[in-house]
Formats: C-alpha cells, structure tokens, sequence
C-alpha cells in the first residue's frame, strides 16, 4: 500500500527498521521477521528515498550490499538522515563511498590533485624511450615519459 510519508516519519520508519536489524541477529522471530518486511516493502512502494549506512571504517554508503562491503562488514543504519538530499551528509564531514555516490566531484573520499592539461600529452622522445624526461609544454615542469610515450600526470 503507498502512503505519503513526511520527512519525520521517513526518520522514524529508518530507525525503526535499524532497531529490528539488531533483533533479527539475536533472534529468529516470525514476528519481527514479518514487520522488518512490512517496513521494507513501505520503503520499495514509496520510491525509495534515501537511506545512508555507515561501515566500521567509517565510509557511509547508500545500500548495505555496496560491492565494496564483505558480508560480515559491520554496519548502522544513519537512520538520522534518512531521506535528506546526499549533500547533506557530505556536509556532516563524513566520507562518501565512491560507488555509492558517484554523481559527487571525487566521490566523497580522497581527491586527486588537479592535473596540469599537459599531461598526457604525446612526448618527443616516443614510445621507445619510456623512462626519459621532458620539458611540459604547458607548465614548463620536467617530467617523466612512460613507456607509452605520454608525459606522466603531474601537477
């Protein structure tokens, strides 16, 4: 059946759902069993919004069957956040998982440093002289030609 849940009963039916978690594991139920399905069809029947879980390492991710995640990763529910824009939680400070979020600039975790335009670039020496050096002609650095014949990302 679809309701129209408010942004406090999404909140409320996530930490609900995170408390029948930690039951389920301690017990096997039919009962706790039947309403962990019922609240997890409300969620399937509502479009879904938003949930956020964080690992031990302290990564949030937008599913507990992230393929970046064993099964036997501990996790929580960030029940907290449940149906907030993905900024939000960015914005608490915590790391984003890459696969999770890919549609944030750097995925939430660690950022590569901005690349000169010059890297990449086809180098003089060729292909046949990986490991020698050149002038970049975009930033005048000295940098190192790979075996392919491109100049080495840098900065």
């Amino acid at each position: 059946m679809i309701r129209a849940f408010t942004l406090r009963q999404l909140k409320e039916h996530d930490r609900r759902e995170a408390h029948l978690l930690t039951l389920v594991d301690s017990c096997t139920t039919g009962e706790v069993r039947a309403e962990l399905l019922a609240l997890r069809r409300d969620w399937r029947d509502n479009g879904r919004w938003n949930r956020y879980y964080e690992a031990r390492e302290g990564r949030v991710h937008g599913s507990r069957y992230c393929s970046t995640l064993s099964e036997t990763t501990a996790m929580r529910a960030l029940w907290w956040f449940s149906g907030d824009p993905v900024e939000s939680v960015a914005g608490s400070g915590r790391l984003l998982c890459r696969r999770c979020f890919p549609e944030l600039p750097g995925g939430g975790g660690k950022r590569k440093a901005a690349a000169c335009p010059g890297s990449g670039m086809r180098a003089r020496c060729g292909a046949a002289a990986g490991g020698c050096r050149e002038v970049c002609p975009q930033c005048g650095a000295d940098v190192l030609v790979t075996p392919s014949g491109v100049l080495r990302r840098h900065p």
